[in-house]
């Protein structure tokens, strides 16, 4: 016999495990670059197996979807967008960590870092700059006057990888991903632009309207079910 109780309980906490998830979308729909988190699973199906007891639970499974962003223009110099496959390589105390983030700044050395200070790679070191007069092309050149200086290389994920999501924009690896130069068939990058997250914000609240009323119905079950137990618990007791 399956414990309808239990299920219920595990479809309520999973219940609010998506509405985090969806919440955690919704507050960063602004977020350049930022991945929405899906939901995958957390749930015994009907309620109607539940009671036949024909339910089991599976836990809800949390995706990152790898949709492209949209490309705003900015028109700021220091703001980079990669159209295609690619991450942004970043220098930090735990290693090189990966975004897809562009919207970077120049710190009094020269060199370009993100709103947490850590310095984009380049080739093989921070890239720096002596001053902001430069131009980045599509395959990662960086420009002063008529030479190129260095080139931005991008982590690229190799088949079977995936990445872990660290916070704060940043992905880790399980390895140093390699570092490719930009072209034709992978991607190119785009100065003066940054990527937009990929949030839906309407698809989001559907999500959120549907996920509430599923928790509803399933504390509305819940109580079905204890009183059910109870009336009986008084029934047995009057023999």
């Amino acid at each position: 016999m399956t414990d309808i109780a239990a299920l219920a309980t595990a479809t309520l906490s999973a219940d609010m495990e998506r509405l985090r998830i969806i919440s955690q979308n919704l507050a960063n729909a602004s977020t350049p670059a930022y991945r929405a988190e899906i939901a995958v699973g957390g749930g015994p199906g009907s309620f109607a197996n539940l009671l036949d007891g024909q339910a089991s639970f599976s836990p809800v499974e949390v995706h990152r979807s790898q949709r492209q962003g949209a490309i705003q223009q900015t028109g700021r110099k220091l703001d980079l967008a990669i159209e295609g496959e690619g991450w942004f390589r970043l220098q930090t105390p735990q290693g090189v960590r990966y975004t897809r983030r562009g919207d970077f700044a120049m710190d009094a050395s020269g060199r370009l870092q993100n709103a947490q200070g850590h310095l984009l790679l380049a080739s093989a070191a921070p890239l720096s700059l002596p001053n902001a007069d430069f131009e980045i092309d599509a395959q990662g050149a960086v420009k002063l006057g008529n030479g190129a200086v260095d080139r931005i290389l991008l982590g690229q994920l190799q088949e079977g990888e995936a990445l872990e999501y660290v916070g704060d924009g940043l992905y880790a690896a399980a390895r140093d991903l390699p570092a490719i130069a930009p072209g034709p068939g992978t991607a190119s990058i785009r100065q003066g632009a940054i990527e937009r997250g990929n949030v839906d914000p309407l698809q989001e609240m559907v999500a959120m309207m549907q996920t509430v009323r599923h928790f509803g119905s399933s504390a509305q079950a819940l109580r079905a079910y204890d009183q059910m137990l109870d009336a009986a618990i008084n029934q047995s007791g009057s023999f």
